[in-house]
Parts: C-alpha cells; sequence; structure tokens
C-alpha cells in the first residue's frame, strides 16, 4: 500500500477512495492474526480484491444518493470480509484438497494456525519452559472474562496466560496462590518464545449460530469424514 497516503491519493475519485478503504477494511478483518507474514504485494491485492466488490455495489446504484451508495458499499465489502474469514477460507482450502491441487494453506506456521483457526475454546494451556518448570492454567474458561483471558498467543511464539498452577523440577504441582487477587486483580503471566520448550494445548468445539457457522460446522464434519482416524485435522 506504498503511496496510497499521499497528496495524489486524495484527489482520487470518491468511487476510487470508497473501493480501497472498503477493500482495505474487509482485508484487515479477513486476516486478522493471520497477516504479520503478508508483503506489501500482498496486501495491496487483496484489498484490490474485496474493493471489487465496492466498485459492483456503486455500479449497480447509478441514481442512488452518494451516501447511500458509500455505506453499503462499504457494508457490503466488510460483510464479505467476514464471511470469507468465517466460511471462505475454509470452502476454499477444502475445496483444493478435494481436487488434490494442494493439501497446504497460506498460513505461515502451525502455531500461526493455532492461534487463527476459529470454532474452539481453549480450556487448559500448560507452558514447559526451557529451565523445566510447568506453567498451566487448569481451567481457561474461568478465565475468559478476565483482562485478555484466557491467554494470548503471540504470532512471534510468545504467551501471556494466567497460571493457576505450578510445578518445579523435582517437587509436586502447587496451586498458584493469589493469581486472581480480590483487592489487586487478576496477574498475568508472559512468556517470551525463547524461554518456551514445549506448549500442550486443550480445546473444545464452541456451538455457534449463523449461517457462516452452520457452513463452518459442515465443513469440519466433512473433514472428519475424510479423515483416515476420523479425528479433526
Amino acid at each position: 500500500m506504498e503511496g496510497v497516503l499521499d497528496a495524489k491519493w486524495l484527489l482520487a475519485t470518491w468511487q476510487l477512495q470508497v473501493a480501497i478503504g472498503a477493500g482495505y477494511a474487509a482485508y484487515m478483518i479477513a486476516y486478522t492474526g493471520i497477516r504479520h507474514h503478508h508483503q506489501t504485494i500482498d496486501t495491496t491485492f487483496r484489498t484490490v480484491a474485496f474493493g471489487l466488490v465496492a466498485t459492483a455495489v456503486m455500479l449497480s446504484m447509478p441514481n442512488s444518493g452518494k451516501v447511500i451508495v458509500i455505506a453499503l458499499a462499504f457494508a457490503a465489502t466488510v460483510a464479505v470480509g467476514l464471511v470469507w474469514r468465517t466460511a471462505g477460507m475454509a470452502i476454499w482450502e477444502g475445496l483444493l484438497r478435494r481436487l488434490d491441487i494442494s493439501w497446504a494453506d497460506d498460513t505461515p506456521s502451525a502455531w500461526a494456525k493455532l492461534s487463527a483457526e476459529q470454532g474452539y475454546h481453549i480450556t487448559q494451556i500448560s507452558v514447559l519452559t526451557v529451565d523445566g518448570i510447568r506453567l498451566r492454567c487448569n481451567d481457561a474458561a474461568s478465565c475468559g472474562s478476565l483482562p485478555l483471558g484466557p491467554c494470548v498467543l503471540g504470532t512471534n511464539g510468545d504467551v501471556l496466560m494466567y497460571v493457576t498452577h505450578i510445578k518445579k523440577p523435582g517437587e509436586d504441582e502447587k496451586e498458584s496462590v493469589g493469581m486472581n487477587d480480590a483487592h489487586h486483580g487478576a496477574k498475568l503471566t508472559y512468556l517470551p518464545a525463547s524461554s518456551i520448550k514445549q506448549l500442550d494445548v486443550r480445546r473444545k468445539a464452541v456451538p455457534r449460530r449463523g449461517i457462516p457457522s452452520m457452513i463452518g460446522r459442515w465443513i469440519s464434519r466433512r473433514r472428519q469424514a475424510a479423515s483416515p482416524d476420523g479425528s479433526h485435522s
């Protein structure tokens, strides 16, 4: 998107500004949490692709007022971004796999896939540090209402979590005292990627409503049926 915010951009037609602005908003929504590896060219062409939705809306309403056209074009484009994130990506990946074209996606790492996949809540998280200390959040759901709860999986591999139990080398596991203090509040523990040796996560499917959720669940069932052992891939 180099050059988009220079003075020449302000001289562009309002239709172009709407298409690019709405396209970029849809891109930001669709790729939240999984765009850190994108280069300028990736951002630019994905923005243009989403912006085509806004262009189509504007072309279909040549006699309507500008305010109405802009609002509808922006809303439609953002809606497409939401649908692409919630169901479109999974449908596209499933189609490529079914046609045996590719079993890979654009996710740069398994870690990025874990933090970006929707439809599952983390129920437990356990981290083994390089010095042998085991930190665990035994019931992540109970920490979900706390600030940044129940945990944050950073794009560079770091972790922010609520520690309910600690096990040091040669000692029994102990409950963390004062994790959620009535006076001082909840205590978050930050673990840089360099300090983590192993991370274990338990996740559970979350029932969701709406058409995108129905499509997502259908795709999940299809994947499980196609898996040799019937497990979720």
